[in-house]
């Protein structure tokens, strides 16, 4: 039990990891991580980009103070957090630990520092305590910002700054997050652990796409500057070296919220990154896709009717436009692999199924014609 309602994530974020980490080890063909990243994480991240957001952990002082905090920042922040935590110390030292903790503490009251305490003394790491510190008494998280390095020509700079919803927002708290980051260079994953407000990270092949954040190790957004390290890194995602799920998801949804916030034009996700994903094959992704693609379309067209007319307004053009971009990007291999109709066996596996309710609800949205009479006669078989 916690020793105080300070301590509420002690016990909502471990419900929420556990619910994930039981599925995975039942069902690790599922992939049930990248389901984590792509729902617990952006909840966390959408409410902790806001300024109204506050800290993992929370000093309460009276009754009514605690119905404020059961919320993402608790369930899936926390989550996200522990999940960082096993990335940085491995999933055995992990296991030693809580067990450790929980017997010590069973019948009795615990902090977020006796939690780190086991981890860190299980993982051989006194100092993971202070490492993760900032994690649970700061709101926020950062944006790390990735360019060429200019004194090593071998190596990427890495700064980190806040992530608001809003680029406007001024960062008063100035916080430097230690972050346990993982990076994918020449097909190989690399660690580091960043302390600073701007590092260094040693590139194995400088030529090769460089992937940080990989598997969405550490909770934070990643902006890659200037264009030769996104238009690589997109190279790797049409030529299927980037074959960690959670690897292309976090590229979609972190590109989506700096779109959405400011920091980008839409327009650079739209032409330069979505077309990258016409051979995805992942329910998960998809739905990060989705989201995106949706909210862009109800942002610029809510209302307009697509034309080609001669006498077409410039809206109604546009939207012709962005149909057909969609209906190329959902109609892609994997809706073509899939097709229309399930198999007549029902022993498809649940992830298809759903892939192909996403892909035709999206390909109807930009009205794609064959889509739309293919639902028409199917409905008709079932009147």
């Amino acid at each position: 039990t916690m020793q105080w309602w300070k301590e509420l994530w002690l016990n909502e974020s471990f419900a929420t990891f556990v619910e994930y980490w039981a599925v995975d080890t039942l069902f690790p063909d599922w992939n049930i991580f990248t389901q984590f990243v792509n729902d617990e994480g952006s909840a966390a991240f959408s409410l902790d980009a806001l300024n109204s957001s506050h800290p993992v952990e929370v000093d309460v002082e009276y009754a009514a103070q605690i119905d404020e905090i059961f919320d993402a920042i608790s369930y899936s922040k926390g989550g996200s957090v522990l999940r960082m935590v096993v990335e940085y110390i491995g999933w055995e030292a992990f296991g030693n630990g809580l067990k450790k903790y929980l017997a010590d503490f069973s019948f009795s009251n615990a902090s977020t520092e006796d939690l780190w305490r086991y981890l860190g003394e299980a993982a051989g790491q006194p100092e993971l305590a202070e490492l993760l510190r900032v994690w649970t008494s700061v709101q926020g998280y950062p944006m790390l910002t990735v360019s060429p390095s200019t004194s090593d020509k071998s190596s990427v700079n890495v700064s980190q700054k806040r992530f608001f919803a809003d680029s406007a927002s001024e960062d008063v708290e100035n916080a430097t997050w230690n972050l346990p980051l993982k990076y994918l260079n020449n097909g190989t994953t690399h660690r580091a652990l960043i302390t600073t407000k701007v590092a260094d990270l040693p590139c194995e092949k400088a030529d090769a796409f460089v992937k940080v954040n990989s598997n969405g190790a550490a909770f934070c957004r990643v902006k890659y500057q200037g264009g030769e390290l996104l238009e690589k890194l997109i190279a790797g995602i049409k030529n299927g070296e980037v074959t960690n799920n959670i690897d292309r998801l976090t590229l979609i949804s972190d590109y989506a919220a700096f779109a959405q916030g400011g920091y980008i034009s839409a327009a650079e996700v739209i032409s330069a990154i979505l077309p990258a994903f016409s051979t995805e094959e992942d329910y998960t992704v998809w739905c990060a896709i989705s989201k995106f693609e949706s909210a862009v379309r109800s942002t610029l067209f809510a209302g307009v009717s697509a034309s080609d007319a001669d006498d077409a307004t410039e809206e109604q053009k546009a939207l012709s436009a962005y149909n057909a971009l969609c209906v190329n990007l959902y109609g892609g291999s994997a809706f073509k692999k899939l097709g229309i109709v399930p198999p007549a066996d029902g022993g498809e596996d649940h992830r298809l199924s759903q892939l192909r309710a996403l892909l035709v609800a999206r390909l109807c949205s930009a009205k794609d014609a064959s889509t739309i009479s293919a639902v028409l006669d199917l409905s008709l078989i079932h009147i």
